[in-house]
């Protein structure tokens, strides 16, 4: 039976993520950050929510089922799925950090190395990653990052799409709070955590 997803509530111990993280998200976003969990509830109602619905758990079986880690980052990079309800479109994701957005005081580790394994699984997936900002990009205690959100993606070959620009510097200037300009730069990560912004 399907739960109108308005009224479908989280697991008990989820609390709302704050609104100015889920503007531009479509699903309602719970998160316990005891457990470490994200709870995602899609809109049944809303035709385009089953298209992002899809995408974010097919990406995310996908990237678990053919993970390659030629980088030997000592973690995996994109949350994990603990459980989903096709019927009601909600997802039950690891819970990965605090976004880049919002982090003004964890230093990431390997974060080349990071990057690098996050876009060669991306690619070897066909997942064309395009949602890139420092609001999908999260920084865990240690200092691991990772990739979320992955309800906007496209399935098509993206060699070039991937390929790592000569001058990275120019992202460099990019605001972390002006979302726009880093959309569609995957190499831009390298710069989503400097903290004099």
């Amino acid at each position: 039976m399907t739960i109108d997803s308005r009224h479908q509530l989280p697991p008990v111990g989820f609390k709302p993520q704050k609104t100015s993280e889920t503007s531009r998200s479509h699903p309602r976003v719970f998160i316990n950050k005891k457990k470490q969990q994200v709870y995602k509830i899609f809109n049944t109602e809303v035709l385009s929510d089953y298209l992002s619905f899809n995408n974010e758990l097919t990406c995310l079986k996908l990237l678990k089922d053919n993970f390659i880690n030629n980088q030997d980052i000592p973690y995996y990079p994109f949350p994990e799925i603990y459980n989903y309800d096709s019927t009601n479109l909600s997802i039950m994701i690891s819970f990965c950090g605090q976004t880049a957005r919002t982090n003004r005081t964890i230093k990431p580790v390997l974060l080349q190395e990071s990057v690098e394994c996050i876009i060669d699984n991306l690619k070897q997936n066909k997942i064309r990653y395009k949602d890139i900002h420092p609001s999908n990009v999260c920084i865990d205690k240690n200092g691991y990052i990772y990739l979320i959100d992955f309800e906007s993606v496209k399935f098509k070959l993206c060699e070039d799409y991937y390929k790592k620009p000569v001058d990275l510097e120019r992202y460099n200037d990019l605001s972390i709070d002006n979302l726009g300009p880093w959309m569609m730069k995957p190499w831009s990560i390298l710069y989503m955590f400097r903290h004099d912004n």
